[in-house]
């Protein structure tokens, strides 16, 4: 339980830190709306689609607005959502470990963006095929193993053994979460992208 609870206040420390490297930004009342108006919206998201088995749009919505927005801005907004939405689904330590890994896979994305790897456009079946690829790898290996942690350290078993038990029995989950989440830039990704420009 000691180093469930040291790597939970971890996590935690880590996503406040990115908190303040926001708030040293001293961002405008402008890009604040925005940031809460697409929060609103990705919480809308999860709550409407929990009704629909295995689907959950979240993580693609995360990742439009990155690419769109940035790194810092797409992690703020992976914060918010997944803390704003356990209001409805339940609060506890695995919110701290749902916040990073939603806000991390959006700051993943928002880097990617940036360094030219997706250029906002999925239009052309080429740009489409790479942005599902990395989608879909980056939830498979790090957004649904990261929650699956969280599970791990606050069982407080702590063993090898337990670990494989744990990330093999999300394998099938995170997949799933996966193919949504490539479905979900298939459909919405540019309708988004052109309402973004607007902004």
């Amino acid at each position: 339980m000691n180093i469930g609870f040291a790597v939970t206040l971890c996590v935690f420390i880590f996503v406040i830190l990115f908190l303040f490297i926001f708030e040293k930004k001293h961002p405008k009342a402008k890009e604040l709306v925005l940031i809460a108006d697409l929060a609103v919206l990705s919480i809308c998201a999860r709550g409407i689609f929990s009704f629909v088995p295995y689907f959950n749009p979240v993580i693609a919505l995360l990742i439009i607005w990155a690419v769109n927005k940035g790194a810092l801005t797409g992690f703020i907004t992976g914060v918010l959502t997944a803390f704003g939405s356990n209001f409805i689904f339940g609060q506890g330590p695995w919110t701290v470990f749902q916040c990073f890994s939603w806000g991390g896979t959006a700051f993943i994305f928002g880097l990617l963006s940036r360094f030219g790897v997706l250029n906002g456009n999925f239009w052309s079946k080429k740009d489409f095929i790479v942005a599902g690829i990395l989608s879909f790898l980056v939830v498979l290996i790090f957004t649904g193993p990261f929650c699956d942690l969280g599970s791990f350290f606050l069982a407080g078993i702590i063993e090898k053994n337990a670990l494989k038990i744990v990330l093999l029995a999300g394998v099938p989950f995170n997949a799933t979460l996966g193919l949504s989440t490539v479905l979900t830039l298939f459909l919405c990704a540019n309708p988004l992208f052109k309402i973004l420009k607007r902004v």
